[in-house]
Formats: structure tokens, C-alpha cells, sequence
């Protein structure tokens, strides 16, 4: 190894190549000198054994080192790090933003980091309940007092009137597939997807006709249970197709629910509905794809091996395949992948607490819990493709499968963009996407054909959404 420079601090130096390497690494934790005479700081999430390095059930990587690093912040600062888990009355969505916002009004002791949705963070925001962490015009605030720079997909997820109200380190991945049941592709003898996909074949028309050759060998051995050629949430198949049409639902600005490729996407999916789609799609979400009965589903990577999605004592294996594109855009210029939310780190807007604690010293602390661990080696650089293939291969068997999605996260990765609708969604619901105006709902009723035409309903929530997202654009 080299020798450390005795000047060299990588909390304020984060690019420097030395601090990409363990042996010339340094950091200098709690930057303030805070002293936190020995009281607790709480970090709420779900569940506590993925995210506490300290439970016996957690499951991620470098678990000692992490453990060591947490012991090494406590005394740094002279605070006691607790991961508590959100209680049973904040369980999810609108009742745990309720409780955070409510909590923080009232000055009750709910925590002082947030694991959060950021989509929640314009209702958060607007209750005055988390800290402004940067704000983008003027391009300072606690970011900047520690050196950090958050990738732009976290800081257009995190954003609520042109500031920053969450952390995530890294960058944001997209996580937006169809997944497939690969025993029954084998056991009906179907063309597999993601080897299509890596033919250059996997087009909107091959997956149409999939479906169709699916559903009526399905149909022909009904003896063994009905089963059903596609499955999942209504609004993440919408989300989906569209983006790979090169649709957006908001772009610049604009909501673009009205748009020709977004209008056809939902007619395309009533047929779909109509022909392979099981009952209640959104209702009845992941049951009958786990238990074997639908053979595309719609859903993300955090679904596989979580006990309430997909558990991993499953008999079969779940592959993952992008959208398909669409027919006459055979070298990608319309593909696009959304990333639209993620788990993010909000922090309670806390001016003067217990000890003198304020939001800037709790950015600190969740800092150098998170980037204050010293690096594996020195090709850091090199290992995101790696780390992320053996994430895939912790959760997909099959080879081409993995190959198709590395092949749109890392060789591609122009296609990704910024997809703005689940925030508004939220926002409109005042914290809930199941509010009456809630994108899921409504593209629910039009996809099973409660409603009239998809063009009329899609245009009265034109009007609404532009409303709100000029709101939230504003300041």
C-alpha cells in the first residue's frame, strides 16, 4: 500500500484517488466536534435487520466492518446509534407519512432519521417535517458544508420546490422489468424471453404473441388450475410500456397524460386485461404469480426473496426481461427505463435540540455511517458492474437473463430517465397514491374498463396533475 497522507481527508475529499484506495484512505468523522453526551439517536426503518449492521439477522455485506464503523461514529460523537423499527400505526404510505409529520409537529419523539419513499417528500416538506438538505438554484446547504455530492437521478427524486430533502449514496438503478416464471417458459416449451431480448427480438409483437401461445397452452391443461399469461399492478405495466414507446408521462415540465403513446398504451393493456390478464391485477398483486399461476408479472427487484412478495423457499425460478420494445424502433432511438422513487434518508428538521442538536449535525452522523467506511480495494472503480451482477445472481438463475438487464443498466445507460408522475400522484393524495385521484386507482378503473374511454378519464386528470406539479415546481 501507499503511505497516508497525513493531510489527506477523504470527507472533504471524496474524488481524490488515494481515498479510492484502503491503504491511503482517511476521514474525519463528526466535522462539528458535536458532543452528544451519551444521548440515543434514533434511525427509523423497515425492518431493522436489513439496514443494522448490529442484528443478528442482517444480511448485508461487510456486516463486521460496518458494526465497527458504528461503534467507531457512537464514540466519535458520544451518542448511542439505535435502529428502531416504524411501529404497527406506521406501517406504510399515507399512515406512516401521518405519523412522521404529526410526530415531528409535536415535538414527540418518533425519531431523527427516516428511512422514506421519496415520493412522500413534497407532503413531508409541505408539514415542515424534514430538513432541507441542499437547494439546487443556489447550489449550497448541508450537501455543501460536508462535501457532498448526490447523484442527479437522487436529487430529482428527492426534490420539492428545487430543494433537496434526501440522501441516498450511490446512484439510482433502474428496476423496472417484467418478470417471468421461468418453469412454466420451460415446462410449455415457450421462446424465452430474455434470450429474445438478447437477439435483438424481444419486440412488442413477440410478446404479444408470447402471451397468446401462453394463454391457450395454459387454457388446453386447465386440469392443473387456471392460469394466467400476465399479471401484476395495472399502473406498473403502464408505467412500463410506455417508457419503452418512448412516452413519458411528464416531461419538462408538462404532465403529458393526454399524449398520444401514453393513451395507446392504456388502450393496449384493456386488451391485455381482457384476454391474459388474471382478476384484479393490483389487488391481488404478487399471490398468484408466487404461487405459480401467472407467467409475467410486473414488480421490482427488492420482490425477490421478501417474505411478503416473492419468499425464496419459492419451487420455481423468477426470471426478469426489460419491456419489450416497440416494433419499428429496432436500434432503441424511443426505448427509454424510468426511475421514479426510492428508499431514501430524510432527516427531522431540527433547528436547536437535546445537546444543541440540529438537521446539519444529523447529516453528519448518517454521512459517515454511510460513507465513512473505508474502501475494499483499490478498484473501487471497477467494481459497480461486478457488484451488481452478483446482486442479479443472488436473486436470478438463469445466465440470460442477467445478461439482458446488465446489458440495459450498463451498456445502455442513456435509456434511463427521470419518470416524475409518482411523486404528483402522491402529492395530490396528500401523502397517498389511493386517494381519489391516485394514479393507481384511476389507471386501474380504465384498464378493467370501469370507466369510459381511457382519453376522456386521462384528460380530466391532465388538469389536476398540472395543477399540482406546477405547485411543486414553484419556488
Amino acid at each position: 500500500g501507499g503511505q497516508v497522507d497525513p493531510n489527506l481527508n477523504c470527507a472533504l475529499d471524496r474524488e481524490n484517488e488515494a481515498c479510492l484506495d484502503p491503504a491511503t484512505w482517511s476521514w474525519d468523522y463528526n466535522k462539528d466536534n458535536w458532543d452528544g453526551k451519551g444521548m440515543e439517536i434514533e434511525i427509523m426503518v423497515l425492518p431493522v435487520a436489513e439496514h443494522d449492521p448490529g442484528d443478528a439477522n442482517y444480511k448485508g455485506e461487510r456486516k463486521q466492518e460496518k458494526r465497527n464503523l458504528i461503534a467507531k461514529v457512537e464514540s466519535e460523537y458520544n451518542i448511542d446509534i439505535v435502529y428502531k423499527d416504524y411501529p404497527a400505526e406506521a406501517p406504510w404510505g399515507p399512515e406512516r407519512v401521518k405519523w412522521i409529520a404529526n410526530g415531528v409537529m409535536a415535538g414527540n419523539d418518533v425519531g431523527d432519521i427516516f428511512l422514506i419513499d421519496s415520493s412522500w417528500i413534497p407532503t413531508l416538506q409541505r408539514n415542515s417535517a424534514i430538513a432541507e438538505l441542499y437547494d439546487l438554484k443556489r447550489e449550497n446547504g448541508i450537501f455543501t458544508e460536508y462535501n457532498y455530492v448526490q447523484s442527479e437521478n437522487y436529487n430529482l427524486m428527492a426534490k420539492s420546490q428545487n430543494k433537496v430533502y434526501a440522501y441516498a449514496a450511490g446512484d439510482a438503478r433502474p428496476d423496472h422489468w417484467l418478470h417471468y416464471n421461468q418453469a412454466l417458459i420451460d415446462q410449455y416449451n415457450l421462446p424465452d424471453p430474455a434470450k429474445m431480448w438478447n437477439n435483438n427480438e424481444w419486440t412488442w409483437s413477440a410478446f404479444n404473441d408470447l402471451l397468446a401461445t401462453a394463454q391457450a397452452a395454459f387454457d388446453q391443461d386447465a386440469d392443473k388450475g387456471k392460469k394466467y399469461a400476465f399479471g401484476g399492478d395495472y399502473f406498473d405495466a403502464a408505467k412500463g410500456f410506455v417508457a419503452a414507446r418512448g412516452g413519458q408521462f411528464v416531461k419538462n415540465g408538462i404532465v403529458l397524460l393526454e399524449n398520444a403513446t401514453v393513451v395507446q398504451v392504456y388502450e393496449d393493456l384493456q386488451d391485455i386485461e381482457d384476454l391474459y390478464w388474471e382478476p384484479n391485477g393490483s389487488t391481488v398483486s404478487t399471490t398468484n404469480f408466487r404461487d405459480g399461476l401467472v407467467l409475467f408479472q410486473t414488480g421490482s427487484m427488492w420482490f425477490y426473496g421478501a417474505a411478503e412478495r416473492w419468499p425464496a423457499t419459492l419451487d420455481f425460478g423468477i426470471s426478469a426481461v426489460p419491456y419489450p420494445r416497440n416494433d419499428d424502433d429496432a436500434d432503441f432511438k424511443k426505448y427509454q427505463i424510468p426511475v421514479g422513487y426510492e428508499s431514501m434518508f430524510a432527516i427531522r428538521n431540527v433547528v436547536n435540540g437535546e445537546n444543541g442538536l440540529n438537521a446539519s449535525i444529523l447529516f453528519n452522523i448518517m454521512d459517515d455511517i454511510t460513507n465513512g467506511l473505508k474502501p475494499e480495494s483499490a478498484s473501487t472503480r471497477l467494481e459497480p458492474r461486478e457488484k451488481y451482477y452478483a446482486y442479479l445472481e443472488a436473486r436470478i438463475d438463469s445466465k440470460d437473463s442477467i445478461e439482458a438487464i446488465m446489458n440495459v443498466v450498463f451498456d445502455r445507460t442513456d435509456l434511463t430517465y427521470f419518470e416524475m408522475i409518482n411523486v404528483i400522484s402522491m402529492s395530490v393524495g396528500d401523502g397517498s397514491h389511493y386517494s381519489e385521484n391516485g394514479i393507481y386507482p384511476k389507471t386501474s378503473s380504465i384498464i378493467t374498463k370501469e370507466d369510459t374511454s381511457p382519453a376522456v378519464i386521462l384528460g380530466q386528470l391532465q388538469k389536476v396533475y398540472q395543477l399540482k406539479l406546477d405547485e411543486l415546481l414553484a419556488g
